[in-house]
């Protein structure tokens, strides 16, 4: 049976001894959104990064050693709604169908996303040499924000799902250029009388 709906019906067909797939639609979609969309091509909806991709482990901690071994591999879905092409299709799928072949095929114990993230560096190079249509939202830049409310200070932290990426930003609602700061910690932010929104820009390679 195939496990789509999350992983409860991969975990009740395995203790019944079912040959099972396990390809839950919030890990194993590819139809889904790899960053924000206002950055991405459209897609039937949901958000699903690479980094995401590669943090699912198949099989379920629920599953006894016997259970476990009915949990045949995963399958990654890309329902064509939005895609009209095949170069969309390559876009979709690549480079996440990376992240979940090391998810079918690496041990959990073994998996590493920062050396994934390092190796992906020369597999960019190999999908330019073939000509293919790959997605870099991997390269796109997150953050997440904490705030203090005593100290009206908030701390800003800017991630990529690349490696070792060149962040560049600005706070001034200016657009960011090679020539901007360049992110190399979180950094605070103060909240003055007159403002309390922070206007952030920001620009990877």
């Amino acid at each position: 049976m195939m496990s789509w709906r999350g992983i409860a019906g991969g975990i009740a067909a395995a203790k019944q001894h079912h040959d099972v797939t396990m390809t839950p639609s919030n890990f194993m979609y590819f139809d889904y959104y790899q960053g924000e969309p206002y950055n991405e091509p459209v897609a039937i909806g949901g958000l699903l990064t690479l980094e995401k991709v590669y943090s699912y482990e198949p099989v379920p901690a629920e599953l006894t050693a016997d259970e476990a071994v009915y949990i045949k591999g995963v399958q990654a879905n890309v329902w064509s709604e939005f895609i009209h092409s095949a170069e969309k299709v390559e876009y979709m799928t690549l480079p996440r169908a990376a992240a979940m072949a090391e998810v079918a095929w690496t041990p959990a114990r073994l998996k590493n996303w920062e050396g994934f993230k390092d190796r992906m560096e020369t597999q960019y190079q190999r999908y330019d040499a073939m000509g293919i249509n790959y997605s870099k939202s991997a390269y796109n830049v997150w953050q997440t924000v904490k705030t203090d409310a005593a100290t009206k200070q908030a701390t800003i932290t800017l991630t990529t799902n690349s490696a070792r990426p060149e962040i560049h930003y600005t706070t001034d609602s200016t657009e960011p250029t090679l020539t901007s700061p360049v992110y190399k910690a979180p950094f605070r932010h103060v909240r003055r009388p007159s403002s309390n929104r922070l206007l952030l820009r920001m620009v990877s390679r």
